[in-house]
């Protein structure tokens, strides 16, 4: 979402800004000892919203890596969106006090200062369409676009110690060239969909369904089993199902790459589909964490090996029949 006014908000004072020969760059460093550096982030949001007349703000192109348990019950995704994160989707909506709370983790992980974030962060592109967004960029960058010059906001985060500095566009915007890769257009989750589903069911005796919503939870779908049931703008990819011969899958995936970076979707006896992250941390236990699995598939884990995998694709439609999700094509 483009809109007039850009800014781009730092705690960097440009005047200090020296290149190096290599291409790094080096800032005069300012410690956030009392947290006031934090707080005038956090405040720039507050202080535009309340310009611009901006009450809530919706979440965008959501990321974040969570393996579907249950969270804390006292942490700020818990406390947003629910333990399990029922409430966290793409088109979701949060007051700016909310949306205050979610930059702050994404901000504290991008930050040397402490307090560390909570685990898991979200990062999203939050949008008030037509009249204001936020996103926040790596070395501690917000972008804050405005539908106004917004003068007086811009004064009090200058005040406030930060460096609002006009811009002609957010680099995460997501029509901005390289902020996203070229777009897919999904078919929506209908009949259609359950009918081309119901096909590979019976080709194959199974499919497993990724339902990727910012992060991804696996189902798996067998003749005369259970439909799933889909989180509002999920984007939906339809993979073989598991092989029954798991030492095999896990094998494949330590013995294509000495230090492999992939995830492994396995079957419980109970019939429960769940993944796991085959890395240097996992790998000492894996064989216990895997013990009594019945099934296993290797997530592909790039795109030229994955095209040839994906039988189907789709995305959950808004009410409306609309498929508004973002969706980067492969």
């Amino acid at each position: 979402m483009q809109l007039s006014f850009a800014y781009q908000v730092t705690r960097w004072d440009p005047a200090t800004r020296t290149v190096n020969p290599d291409g790094s760059v080096d800032w005069a460093e300012r410690p956030d000892a009392d947290g006031s550096i934090e707080a005038a982030y956090l405040d720039a949001i507050s202080t535009f919203a309340r310009e611009l007349g901006v009450e809530r703000l919706t979440l965008r192109d959501i990321e974040l890596r969570h393996d579907d348990s249950d969270l804390d019950p006292g942490s700020v995704l818990a406390r947003l969106f629910g333990p399990r994160l029922e409430g966290c989707y793409d088109g979701a909506t949060v007051d700016v006090a909310g949306a205050r709370l979610l930059v702050r983790e994404a901000l504290r992980a991008e930050s040397f200062d402490p307090p560390a974030p909570e685990a898991p962060t979200l990062w999203c592109r939050f949008e008030a369409e037509g009249r204001m967004f936020v996103h926040t960029g790596y070395d501690l960058y917000l972008y804050i676009g405005a539908s106004e010059p917004c003068l007086s906001a811009v004064e009090a985060v200058a005040a406030a110690g930060l460096f609002p500095v006009r811009i002609e566009e957010s680099p995460y915007d997501p029509s901005c060239p390289g902020a996203m890769a070229e777009r897919a257009d999904l078919p929506p989750v209908d009949a259609a969909f359950w009918a081309t589903v119901d096909d590979l069911v019976r080709e194959r005796g199974g499919v497993l369904v990724q339902e990727h919503c910012g992060w991804s939870r696996w189902h798996r779908i067998v003749e005369g089993g259970p439909r799933p049931v889909f989180r509002p703008r999920a984007v939906l990819e339809v993979w073989p199902d598991v092989s029954a011969d798991v030492v095999a899958v896990l094998a494949g995936i330590i013995d294509e790459d000495d230090d492999p970076q992939r995830d492994l979707v396995y079957l419980t006896a109970d019939g429960a589909v769940r993944s796991v992250r085959i890395d240097e941390d996992s790998l000492p236990g894996i064989e216990r964490h895997l013990a009594g699995a019945v099934g296993g598939f290797a997530v592909p884990g790039t795109v030229d090996e994955a095209l040839p995998m994906l039988l189907h694709r789709a995305a959950c439609a808004d009410a409306d029949g609309v498929v508004r999700v973002r969706v980067d094509r492969f």
